[in-house]
């Protein structure tokens, strides 16, 4: 494949495997799956199904980013848990996550500090 063979990220949204899903989240994903296929085909690799790639991004969007970590920065307290009632899920996945540590500022993946929310209705995910 080449990077011309590559279909636009409307084309990918279109595909009746993505028609159920919300039309943001999938228009990010497929823009995520474009991406990375890009990058493979540069490096001589087939991307492969770029739908299934999409599919996956929406996965990983979907997974809980909270889980349970060991604490050794020295910061007993950690704020930011929300500013407004929660839904019964939510509240159970907090509850879940505040018996203990979490990486609730930090991330996992890149090892370092996530970006602090400022304002109320400008989490994501």
């Amino acid at each position: 494949m080449q990077l011309r063979d590559l279909p636009s990220v409307d084309e990918l949204v279109r595909d009746e495997r993505l028609a159920g899903e919300p039309p943001a989240l999938a228009v990010e994903a497929a823009r995520s799956a474009l991406a990375l296929a890009r990058e493979e085909i540069k490096a001589g690799h087939d991307p492969g199904d770029l739908v299934e790639r999409a599919l996956g991004e929406l996965s990983t969007a979907r997974a809980p980013a909270l889980r349970r970590a060991l604490n050794a920065t020295g910061v007993i307290v950690h704020t930011n848990l929300g500013r407004a009632p929660l839904p019964e899920a939510a509240l159970e996945r907090a509850v879940e996550i505040g018996r203990g540590y979490s990486n609730l500022e930090y991330d996992l993946r890149a090892g370092a500090a996530r970006a602090r929310i400022t304002s109320p209705g400008s989490c994501a995910g």
